[in-house]
């Protein structure tokens, strides 16, 4: 609807020394000594205009992100650029010139907007494995700039889940999220997942997600007292968890009515 055009993303990503960066695109086009080039006008006719007739129409996420970072992009290369021309000794005449011209919007057709940049991570995740159910996930998050890692903010979460637990049974879930820590690849290493039981009054389970990749969980009773150990496996290729009792620890959770799917209310594995 934003009719987006930008500049190709692999003139932009490639590195500043590469014949085909952004950056080598920019000198090919440095018109050699023209009068023109003492005034704004004539940059923009022999310059600017000229590197414009390279913006294509949007395709991807990645040409939507490029867009959304076009004017921190264009300051980095002008930057650059405008140091190249002093250090080959360009006169201050044309420099002044070269400051008063189009030196932005050539990345772009039609700069965006700050309402324009993607800015939260929107995720509904559907859940297998001992745990089952759907959730909604949402993250704030940025790209510096191409080539660089997003910069992650607190991701949270809420839904409701179905944890089967080992000899318990299944037991139906509200679950909060809150991931404060994220690896290379964007997989949580810190935070917690609280899960509140729908069946059984006053009990909430919490898993710690750790930098070694591990989950941890806790029972608690109204109390607060703990009552049991949890861990959880995760395939994150196929999105599927894995509820099991911690070795060497039990379950203590008050009985439910009963059913010939919950014999027992306490668990222990050896």
């Amino acid at each position: 609807a934003k009719d987006v055009r930008i500049l190709p993303v692999e003139l932009i990503n490639a590195p500043q020394d590469d014949p085909d960066s952004l950056l080598s695109l920019l000198r090919k086009l440095m018109p050699g000594r023209d009068s023109r080039l003492g005034t704004p006008e004539g940059w923009n006719t022999l310059f600017w205009d000229k590197v414009k007739e390279f913006q294509v129409p949007a395709k991807s996420l990645i040409d939507y992100q490029t867009w959304t970072l076009s004017g921190d992009l264009e300051k980095q290369i002008v930057a650059s650029f405008r140091q190249g021309m002093i250090d080959g000794g360009i006169s201050p005449f044309a420099l002044n010139a070269f400051d008063q011209s189009n030196i932005s919007g050539w990345a772009a057709a039609n700069p965006p907007t700050p309402g324009d940049a993607i800015a939260l991570m929107d995720i509904q995740a559907v859940l297998s494995g001992s745990v089952e159910g759907t959730v909604h996930e949402w993250r704030e998050f940025r790209i510096p700039r191409l080539g660089s890692d997003p910069v992650f903010g607190v991701q949270y979460g809420n839904g409701t889940v179905t944890m089967n637990l080992p000899g318990y049974g299944p037991m139906d879930a509200a679950v909060d999220i809150r991931f404060d820590q994220f690896d290379e690849l964007g997989k949580a290493v810190g935070g917690t997942v609280t899960a509140i039981p729908l069946d059984v009054d006053g009990y909430r389970v919490v898993f710690t997600y750790k930098p070694d990749g591990s989950k941890e969980g806790q029972v608690f009773d109204p109390n607060g007292n703990i009552v049991g150990y949890l861990t959880m496996a995760v395939d994150h290729d196929r999105f599927t968890n894995y509820v099991s009792i911690k070795e060497g620890t039990e379950i203590k959770l008050p009985l439910p009515e009963p059913t010939p799917t919950k014999p027992s209310s306490t668990i222990i594995v050896q």
